[in-house]
């Protein structure tokens, strides 16, 4: 994948997170290469004693 001649090599996105939404996820692909982001704030996590890092773990563990 070319752009402006060049070779495509990042694509980058970060969901906005509001005060109804505390946690998003995005997808982002190029050619064989697949992104997950997460953008979260703490308070998504209430008192599961697991937090954001607890929860990466897991969705790494998943995929």
């Amino acid at each position: 994948l070319n752009f402006g001649g060049a070779p495509v090599l990042l694509t980058a996105g970060y969901p906005a997170l509001s005060p109804a939404m505390g946690l998003a996820h995005g997808v982002h692909g190029i050619g064989d290469t697949i992104a997950i982001s997460v953008h979260a704030a703490e308070s998504a996590f209430g008192n599961q004693g697991v937090g954001i890092d607890g929860y990466l773990r897991l969705l790494d563990a998943a995929l």
